[in-house]
């Protein structure tokens, strides 16, 4: 079996990079003689470019690093391909979402013994075409990653610090939403998500009913009072989040009153306020 790892130098707020000791570890311990590329890569497209190159030559491309990087892996290779996930970025969500150990030594490991289970993904539309996700957000969440990324803490503290402001001062937005078979207004969102994936980053379970291999597009749409949203919050933590209005179907729009942020595992791509979703049954072939 041919194994490569294509690791993302921006992974880890940029820490991976700097701890390639680790990766090259796995390597050696795991995969022997795998190639691991894509840390000198000076941009996001080259290193995309990267795996995309890199997948032709192996059975199974191993992505290290966070949610960000497995987003940008799985729209660079075609959907044939057999992917496996150490988890090796901040939030890690991807990896929660396959129930892989936390530590990357127990996750490589997973993927050694490991076999191909068929996984749904998310379709969006964005400016520069269709993309594949697990899981996305529209409301509250762009705006606590805009006030992150602006910060100077990284990791949990950073996030939770950027989070607590938010929601006390952002007021949300009403959300006309159609499902195919329903037609429904939502007055006040705070966060919607439509997703494959349970698990936004740090392993919180943001959409507990999402399934990852049913076919069907899993929404939720939350619209608390600022009391509220704390309140869901803290038992979202805790518990899972059992708050929202509950949707499934394999194609969902949405317009929203006021443009809103589109976040794509963690990451902020554009400012509209009209999206589309479709399901993609057994796009993704990860090896766990």
């Amino acid at each position: 079996m041919r194994y490569g790892i294509v690791a993302n130098p921006a992974a880890d707020n940029g820490r991976l990079k700097s701890n390639f000791s680790s990766l090259r570890r796995i390597r050696d311990e795991v995969f022997p003689g795998a190639r691991i590329e894509g840390l000198d890569t000076p941009c996001k497209e080259d290193f995309m470019g990267c795996a995309s190159e890199l997948e032709k030559s192996v059975d199974i491309l191993i992505v290290a690093g966070g949610d960000g990087t497995f987003s940008d892996v799985i729209n660079a290779v075609p959907e044939s391909a057999a992917l496996g996930y150490l988890p090796m970025g901040t939030g890690n969500g991807v990896g929660f979402a396959f129930g892989l150990p936390k530590d990357p030594m127990g996750a490589a490991r997973r993927i050694k013994s490991g076999r191909v289970h068929p996984t749904d993904a998310v379709g969006v539309l964005t400016p520069d075409g269709a993309v594949k996700a697990l899981l996305t957000t529209l409301g509250i969440e762009g705006v606590v990653t805009d006030a992150y990324n602006k910060g100077s803490r990284v990791g949990f503290l950073g996030y939770a610090a950027s989070l607590l402001p938010a929601l006390t001062s952002y007021g949300g937005y009403d959300a006309e939403i159609l499902t195919g078979s329903e037609s429904l207004k939502i007055v006040g969102v705070r966060s919607l998500i439509v997703s494959k994936s349970p698990f936004y980053g740090y392993g919180v379970n943001i959409n507990p009913t999402a399934i990852m291999d049913d076919g069907l597009l899993h929404l939720r749409a939350m619209n608390p009072t600022r009391i509220g949203a704390v309140r869901d919050l803290l038992g979202t933590l805790f518990f899972g989040n059992k708050s929202g209005v509950v949707r499934k179907a394999t194609d969902i729009t949405i317009r929203t009153s006021i443009p809103q942020i589109l976040q794509v595992e963690g990451d902020n791509r554009f400012i509209a306020q009209d999206f589309s979703y479709h399901a993609i049954p057994g796009c993704l072939k990860m090896v766990y």
